[in-house]
């Protein structure tokens, strides 16, 4: 019972997750439409002063304050916005820890976008739920991939390459308003 989504070339290929608990939905106001689909219970982390997570950095270091990879990996519920704008440049694919709210909006007026990019794949979303990605740009840099993921016909697991968000066994996403380039469809 889990869920395969292959986010690429701002295409989604999804499976279905059947018979996985879903908790209550979250109240709605009357001026919003009903949620429908794969990410019709996702909340994100939370919208509360207390759980954001500011990206300050565009740097990688593991345990590093600041840092996207800091704030995806903490266990906590985060809503993670972006002080730090232009690109963030990955060393390796970053496992996210759900439930999360990664919200790329502009903070204040004029704010530059977000990019994340890396080699091979950016966000890992394995066996976790509740995740909401929204306004970021995703870029693949085939550079820096993987050597499997340069030479598709060596027998090594390219299962994902060139995807900027990869999802298995995962539930309750809402992939919004998002741009990919030099991603692959895997």
């Amino acid at each position: 019972k889990s869920a395969a989504l292959l986010l690429a070339a701002g295409v989604a290929v999804g499976v279905a997750v059947v018979g996985l608990p879903h908790g209550p939905r979250p109240a709605r106001a009357a001026e919003e439409p009903a949620a429908i689909g794969f990410g019709r219970a996702a909340t994100g982390g939370c919208s509360e002063a207390g759980c954001v997570c500011l990206v300050r950095t565009p740097g990688d270091e593991p345990r590093a304050p600041g840092t996207l990879r800091t704030c995806l990996e903490d266990r906590r519920p985060r809503w993670v916005r972006f002080e730090q704008r232009g690109v963030i440049e990955l060393s390796r694919p970053i496992l996210v820890v759900g439930p999360k709210n990664i919200d790329g909006r502009p903070i204040k007026a004029g704010d530059a976008a977000v990019t994340v990019t890396g080699g091979g794949r950016l966000l890992l979303l394995r066996n976790t739920g509740n995740i909401v990605v929204s306004d970021l740009k995703f870029r693949i840099d085939p550079a820096k991939s993987p050597p499997s993921c340069a030479d598709p016909a060596r027998p090594r697991d390219i299962r994902g390459c060139g995807v900027a968000i990869l999802a298995e066994g995962a539930h309750d996403l809402w992939i919004h308003h998002n741009e990919f380039s030099r991603c692959g469809n895997a």
